[in-house]
């Protein structure tokens, strides 16, 4: 299986070796996806009202979670699931091949240099369960190898554990 689309954009295609499976219509603008082997879909969006937002999609294409980044101007009363991750922005998250788990990735700063979290969220409750902090570290893409999340940073890869526990990390040198 493979996503295509285009940043901006609100649709995800789903393609197999024979062609479309299904079309999404998300809810906002188009930040990043990523697709497991199963065929989940983790979503980031640019969504109105909010810094950025998580949509995640079964197999057959069925909206099951939404995760919203409040924007600081909204009510605290909107209903919506907030990024627990103050002061950050959300940049990609990834779906466990499950479906019962989700990783965000956010991205602050700390005493002048970038500081990436990994924010680890149990689908069927509404805050998160653990953060990883990568300190000095800009991630750009995440995804899942085993049962790991593999956060692909500029220089180098780091590995999380399900509990939220820096695995590993290997230097691209």
């Amino acid at each position: 299986l493979a996503a295509a689309y285009d940043i901006g954009g609100s649709n995800v295609y789903v393609l197999n070796a024979q062609g479309l499976v299904r079309k999404i219509t998300c809810g906002g603008e188009i930040l990043s996806v990523t697709l497991t082997r199963e065929g989940r879909l983790a979503v980031t969006l640019n969504e109105r009202g909010y810094k950025a937002a998580v949509e995640v999609y079964d197999e057959d294409g069925v909206k099951e979670y939404d995760l919203a980044s409040c924007d600081n101007d909204l009510p605290v009363e909107l209903e919506a699931l907030i990024l627990t991750v103050p002061d950050s922005l959300l940049m990609t998250s990834s779906v466990s091949r499950n479906g019962k788990e989700m990783a965000a990735v956010t991205m602050g700063q700390s005493q002048g240099s970038f500081t990436s979290s990994i924010v680890l969220y149990k689908l069927d409750r509404q805050e998160a369960y653990a953060t990883c902090d990568l300190a000095g570290v800009a991630v750009y893409d995440l995804g899942l190898i085993g049962k790991r999340y593999c956060a692909v940073a500029e220089d180098s890869l780091h590995f999380i554990d399900q509990k939220g526990r820096a695995a590993a990390s290997y230097s691209y040198d």
